[in-house]
């Protein structure tokens, strides 16, 4: 019974693929039954309902990336700034909604995934246009696993906007640093992301300000890996690299378990 319940906790906590072992009396292996048929169903609304969020959270960041570039060319630089300023919040709003479709049944930290293993797939998924850029990727990992209280597709978008940024607001032959580094009690128990490059780095604003990057875009990327990193009990700070001399974003990531 004890254990039939642990699993409705975590059913309740937003882990959809706990399962109940069914043993015991009759009444309990039908109760255990019941209650994974009852995961199975709850998993397959909130998967169908986070795909509908993000299908139409993402047609709707097509005709707002038109309206964020009509404004930048609009020749009055006030009312310029006045609009793209109206159009990053729509932008913001947007995000958000992605946000909360990629998590949808969850609370967040509630989920788990492999910071080592994430970081290798999305490096691997940039690298051939950051070839095309001239630039050099070098990825550095531990051995193992690093397990993280971030679900996986939250943390690939972490990484798809921080390398994104990289590519769209650095000079193109400036090289890309992904860096994972295991939890340790240096970091308060959160294993490490660092993202660097050699170009010309944050502007002092940029590395005070929350959500911006002081590089011409919204800042939404760095918005994004900040939410994530905090979800999971970690955080985010934006410094100039001393290996690198550019930029570097070091996200912290709370551990599973």
């Amino acid at each position: 019974t004890r254990r039939i319940a642990g699993t409705a906790d975590r059913l309740a906590g937003g882990e959809l693929t706990a399962r109940a072992e069914p043993s015991g009396p009759r009444e309990l292996r039908l109760l255990a039954g019941r209650l994974n048929e009852l995961g199975r169903r709850i998993d397959g609304l909130v998967t169908a309902e986070r795909e509908r969020g993000a299908d139409l959270a993402h047609r709707l960041r097509t005709p707002v990336a038109a309206l964020r570039l009509d404004a930048e060319g609009l020749r009055d630089k006030e009312e310029a700034a006045r609009i793209g300023a109206s159009v990053a919040a729509l932008e913001r709003s947007v995000d958000g909604v992605i946000r909360a479709a990629r998590r949808a049944g969850a609370e967040p930290g509630t989920q788990r995934c492999d910071l080592a293993a994430v970081t290798r797939e999305r490096a691997d998924f940039w690298t051939p246009l950051a070839e095309d850029q001239d630039r050099a990727v070098t990825v550095s990992l531990p051995r193992g696993a690093v397990p993280v209280r971030v679900a996986p597709d939250e943390l690939a978008a972490v990484l798809d906007t921080l390398i994104g940024n990289v590519l769209d607001h650095t000079p193109e032959g400036c090289g890309l640093w992904l860096t994972v580094e295991p939890a340790s009690p240096d970091e308060d128990g959160c294993a490490v992301l660092r993202v660097e490059d050699d170009g010309p780095g944050f502007d002092d604003d940029a590395v005070a300000e929350r959500g911006a990057s002081g590089a011409g875009s919204t800042g939404l990327g760095l918005d994004i890996a900040r939410t994530a990193a905090e979800d999971s009990g970690g955080g985010v700070r934006l410094t100039r690299s001393p290996a690198r001399r550019g930029a570097a974003v070091v996200c912290r990531f709370g551990p599973a378990g």
